[in-house]
C-alpha cells in the first residue's frame, strides 16, 4: 500500500507539471508560426535577369525590417504561375538579409547563399508572393503581375526595392543605379545589384553625435567634435555646427569656436549624407566669465608738480562684456571712464598707483604701478607788487618779482631753449626798460609777449628777475590779472630742456597756483569824458543818495561811503559801521574820514541789511540780523555772486518803526 500511494501521488505530479506545460509549448508554437505581420519580412531586391556571366544565375533577397531576427521555417517564396515555389528554412537576424540564389551557390560566387532553389523566373514579368507558416502573405514582388516594373536584361542591373517600410507597388522598385553594387558572380564580374548589401537607391539617415556636454572660460578656445557621427550606408558626412552665440555657422565635423561672453549656448550639428538624409544633435556648452587683463603701464619718476601721464590698457576674452575703469593715484585721489588721465602729485614720495578693470560680469582685473615723485630742484616763485598799494587802480603800474632757486647739489645748465618764460598778463602791458636779472640774459620778446631768460643757476643758489605792467584803461572793475611763468630745465641731462616749474605765489597757502591782482577804476576808465556809475562816490544821510566825483580821493556830501574789501567770510561788525547822523558840510580830503557826532538815544527794534549789484538790483536782503553778520558773498537764492563792486546798505530801525540810523558801503568782492 506503501509503494502504491507513492507511485499515485508521483502520477499527480507528473500530470499537473504536463498540465503546466502544454500552454507554454502551444504558445512557443504559435509564436513560431505566426509572429510575422505584413512587411516585417520583405522582398528586397530580385535578379529575374541574371548575371553577366550567366542570364540563368537568378537570385533574390530577403530583407528583416525588425528589431528581431526572425526563423523562416516553412515559410514560401511562390510565383503565381507556381515556379519557383521555394520552401525557407533558417533564420534572418533583425535588420538582416536572407540570399536565394537559384541552382548552385556560385551565382553570387563571393557570397554564401542561405538557400539554393530551384526554377526559373520569366524576365517578361512575375508575380512573387512571400507567405509566413501559416501560409499568410507577407509581402510581394510585382504582385500585380505583368512586367517587371524595374531591372535590366541588357545590362543585367537587378531590381531593387526603395523602401522596405512601405507595401510593394510598381513605384516601390527601381533598377540598380549601377554605382552602388556589390558582389561578384561566377565570371568575376562586378554584379549590377547589391546582394546581402543596402540597395543603391535606399538612402537610410546619418546619425548625428555632437559629443557630450563642455565647461569652458569665456575667450578660450571650445573644440566642437562631431567625428562619432556616422552613416547606415557608409556615406561621407558633411558636419555643418550652430554655435548656438549667433555667430556664423561652422563647416567641418570638428571645428573650433572661442565664446567672447559666458553664458549657456546650445550648439547644434547637423550631418549631411549627400543624399539628402541630414540628423542633428546638440550639446550645451557652459561659458564661465573671465576677468579682464590689466596694464597699468611702466613705472615713473617726475618732480613735484609735474603732471604724470598713465597710459593703462587691458585686454578682456570676453570681448562682447562693458568695462567700468577706475584709477586710485595713490595720494587720495581717484579717477574713472579713462586709460590715459593725468595727475599730479603735490609732495614727494613714492606712490602706488592701481588700474582697476570690472567687466559687465563682475569680472575684476588689477594691475599696478609705482611713481617716484622727486623733490623739485628748482624752486621758482612770483609776487606781485603794486607800488601805489592797494587796491590797484586802472593806469597804475604793477611789478613782477621772480625768483628761481636751485636747491640741489649740481647747477641746472643753460640749454639751448630758455629756462624761464613769463607771459605778460591779459589786461597789462609790458613798460619798456623796466626788465632787470641778477644773472644770466633776459630779454622781452614782443612777437610772443613775453620776458625770457636764458642762464645757469648754480646749485644751492638763485636768480631774480623783476619787470613792470602797467593796467590797461579798457579793463573792467573787480577783474583779476593773473600771471604765471614757468622755468624750463633739463631732468634727464640729455641736453634739452622738457621738465616744467611753474611759478608759485608765495603770498598764498596753494602751490603753484598764478599770482592775480584785482583792478578798480579810478576817474574817467573809458576816456570818454564822462564818469560812470563805476566811478561814483556813495553817499548816505537817511536816504540813499549817489554823487558822482571827479575823484575817489574827493566828495561832496554829507557822508562820504568808504571801501570794504570782503572775501566772502568777513564778518561785519554793525556796531562800527552804523552811520553818525549829522550834518556835514565840509569837503573830505580823504575818502575814509567820517565827521561823527553822538548817535541820538533812542530804542533800537531790528538791523535790516541790503545788497544791491551796480545796476540797481538787490540781490541780497535780510532782516532781523544781529549786530554781527557774516554774507557769504551769496545772493538770496544761495548762488555765489561774480567778483566785483556791490553796495551794502545798513538800515537800523526803532522800536516805532522809524528809521534810526542808515549805512551804506562799497564792497569789492573777491573769491
Amino acid at each position: 500500500m506503501d509503494q502504491k500511494y507513492t507511485t499515485s501521488r508521483e502520477t499527480k505530479r507528473l500530470l499537473g507539471f504536463i498540465a503546466v506545460l502544454l500552454p507554454v509549448i502551444a504558445l512557443m508554437s504559435y509564436a513560431g508560426t505566426h509572429a510575422a505581420i505584413p512587411n516585417s519580412i520583405v522582398i528586397n531586391e530580385v535578379a529575374w535577369m541574371g548575371t553577366q556571366a550567366d542570364a540563368n544565375d537568378e537570385w533574390v533577397e530577403l530583407f528583416n525590417t525588425t528589431d528581431q531576427a526572425i526563423d523562416l521555417a516553412n515559410w514560401k517564396l511562390v510565383a503565381a504561375d507556381g515556379s519557383p515555389n521555394i520552401t525557407l528554412s533558417g533564420t534572418i537576424p533583425a535588420h538582416g538579409f536572407f540570399l536565394l540564389e537559384r541552382t548552385d551557390d556560385t551565382t553570387v560566387s563571393d557570397l554564401p547563399a542561405d538557400k539554393i532553389y530551384a526554377g526559373a523566373l520569366s524576365n517578361s514579368g512575375e508575380a512573387l508572393f512571400l507567405k509566413d507558416s501559416a501560409g499568410t502573405a507577407i509581402d510581394s514582388a510585382n504582385g500585380n503581375g505583368g512586367s517587371w516594373p524595374a531591372g535590366n536584361s541588357t545590362t543585367r542591373s537587378t531590381m531593387e526595392r526603395v523602401n522596405p517600410l512601405t507595401p510593394d507597388s510598381d513605384t516601390n522598385w527601381v533598377t540598380n543605379n549601377g554605382v552602388i553594387h556589390n558582389g561578384i558572380d561566377v565570371g568575376n564580374n562586378p554584379i549590377r545589384g547589391t546582394p546581402k548589401a543596402q540597395n543603391s537607391t535606399v538612402n537610410l539617415p546619418p546619425i548625428a553625435n555632437s559629443g557630450l556636454d563642455q565647461l569652458a572660460d569665456e575667450g578660450s578656445m571650445v573644440t566642437l567634435n562631431g567625428s562619432a557621427s556616422s552613416d547606415p550606408n557608409s556615406d561621407s558626412l558633411t558636419c555643418t555646427w550652430d554655435p548656438g552665440d549667433g555667430s556664423e555657422a561652422l563647416v567641418g565635423c570638428i571645428v573650433f569656436r572661442a565664446y567672447t561672453d559666458n553664458g549657456a549656448f546650445i550648439a547644434t550639428l547637423t550631418v549631411d549624407d549627400g543624399h539628402s538624409g541630414t540628423n542633428s544633435d546638440t550639446v550645451q556648452i557652459t561659458i564661465r566669465n573671465a576677468p579682464p587683463a590689466v596694464d597699468a603701464g611702466p613705472d615713473q619718476t617726475v618732480s613735484v608738480g609735474q603732471l604724470v601721464h598713465f597710459s593703462g590698457s587691458f585686454t578682456d576674452p570676453g570681448v562682447a562684456d562693458t568695462h567700468v575703469i577706475q584709477w586710485d593715484f595713490g595720494d587720495g585721489n581717484s579717477l574713472s571712464g579713462a586709460l590715459s588721465p593725468s595727475h599730479s602729485y603735490s609732495a614727494a614720495g613714492h606712490y602706488s598707483i592701481t588700474l582697476t578693470i570690472t567687466d559687465d560680469d563682475g569680472g575684476v582685473g588689477t594691475d599696478t604701478l609705482t611713481v617716484a615723485i622727486n623733490a623739485p630742484t628748482l624752486i621758482v616763485t612770483k609776487k606781485a607788487i603794486d607800488p601805489t598799494g592797494a587796491p590797484l587802480l586802472t593806469g597804475e603800474e604793477l611789478e613782477y618779482e621772480i625768483e628761481i632757486s636751485n636747491t640741489s647739489t649740481a647747477p641746472q645748465p643753460d640749454n639751448a631753449d630758455n629756462e624761464f618764460e613769463d607771459p605778460i598778463p591779459a589786461g597789462t602791458h609790458f613798460i619798456e626798460d623796466s626788465l632787470t636779472f641778477s644773472t644770466g640774459d633776459a630779454v622781452f620778446d614782443s612777437v610772443s609777449n613775453l620776458v625770457a631768460w636764458n642762464g645757469t643757476v648754480p646749485p644751492a643758489e638763485k636768480v631774480a628777475i623783476r619787470f613792470r605792467v602797467q593796467v590797461n584803461d579798457e579793463i573792467a572793475t573787480g577783474a583779476e590779472i593773473f600771471n604765471q611763468g614757468r622755468a624750463l630745465f633739463d631732468i634727464d641731462g640729455n641736453g634739452s630742456n622738457e621738465t616744467t616749474q611753474l611759478t608759485d605765489d608765495p603770498d598764498t597757502p596753494e602751490s603753484n597756483d598764478s599770482t592775480r591782482t584785482t583792478v578798480v577804476h579810478k576817474g574817467d576808465a573809458n576816456g570818454d569824458g564822462t564818469i560812470g556809475l563805476l566811478d561814483a562816490i556813495l553817499c548816505a544821510e537817511i536816504a540813499l543818495e549817489l554823487h558822482v566825483a571827479t575823484d575817489l580821493e574827493e566828495a561832496a556830501c554829507d557822508v562820504a561811503v568808504p571801501y570794504g574789501i570782503i572775501d566772502g567770510r568777513d564778518v561785519v561788525n554793525m556796531a562800527e559801521i552804523s552811520l553818525k547822523t549829522a550834518a556835514v558840510s565840509s569837503t573830505y580830503a580823504s575818502r575814509k574820514a567820517i565827521t561823527e557826532k553822538p548817535t541820538p538815544r533812542v530804542s533800537l527794534a531790528a538791523n535790516t541789511i541790503h545788497i544791491y549789484d551796480l545796476g540797481g538790483r538787490r540781490i541780497f536782503t535780510r532782516d532781523h540780523v544781529d549786530n554781527n553778520f557774516v554774507w557769504h558773498a551769496q545772493d538770496q537764492y544761495g548762488k555765489r555772486v561774480a567778483n566785483g563792486v556791490y553796495l551794502f546798505a545798513v538800515t537800523v530801525y526803532g522800536a516805532q518803526g522809524q528809521i534810526v540810523q542808515s549805512d551804506v558801503r562799497r564792497l569789492i568782492v573777491l573769491h
